[in-house]
């Protein structure tokens, strides 16, 4: 505040500024992040993604908002379905939820597509934080079904779903 300017004003009044770049010149905005995980087809080489699948996640993303308005949204877990219900993209076997607050979360697949077993893991942690806003499970757009390190982590892979071989032998039986 001086002589000149006697009304000190943070951002432009009426106006979204969080996107501006420098603190002194927008609005004070509180930020939450997102989840993101893929599913992948595991019994073909190329591990292909793959659509079809069900998840939930807990505790709900969205739970440190309106805590006082139980909605539809407030369930704890909530279900994630490919392309369906709470999921923030309509690419097969791409998973996004958003926005999450700030906490550690478990996402666990709870239905395989069609034909298929579930992964041998069937949880992922993932936690939002202040300096990581988007959690992501995995490398996107990576297949991490072979992801070879010391000493992986599932939390480290993509949710990779099986599929069973049949096998068997013909022998003469006369000799």
């Amino acid at each position: 505040v001086s002589a000149a300017e006697l009304n000190c004003v943070v951002g432009t009044q009426g106006t979204d500024d969080c996107a501006n770049a420098t603190a002194n010149e927008r609005d004070f905005c509180n930020r939450r992040g997102s989840l993101e995980w893929e599913k992948r087809d595991g019994s073909v080489a190329s591990n292909p993604l793959q659509g079809g699948a069900t998840f939930t996640v807990s505790p709900n993303p969205d739970a440190c908002v309106d805590a006082d308005a139980i909605g539809a949204d407030d369930v704890d877990p909530i279900t994630v379905v490919d392309n369906g219900a709470n999921d923030d993209t309509a690419t097969d076997g791409v998973i996004e939820v958003g926005p999450a607050c700030l906490a550690n979360y478990t996402i666990t697949e709870t239905a395989a597509p069609a034909g298929y077993a579930l992964d041998d893991d069937t949880t992922r942690a993932c936690t939002v934080t202040a300096t990581a806003l988007s959690c992501v499970v995995g490398i996107q757009g990576t297949d991490d079904c072979a992801f070879v390190t010391p000493n992986p982590t599932t939390d480290e892979q993509d949710f990779c779903n099986r599929r069973g071989s049949l096998e068997w032998e013909k022998r003469d039986g006369s000799v």
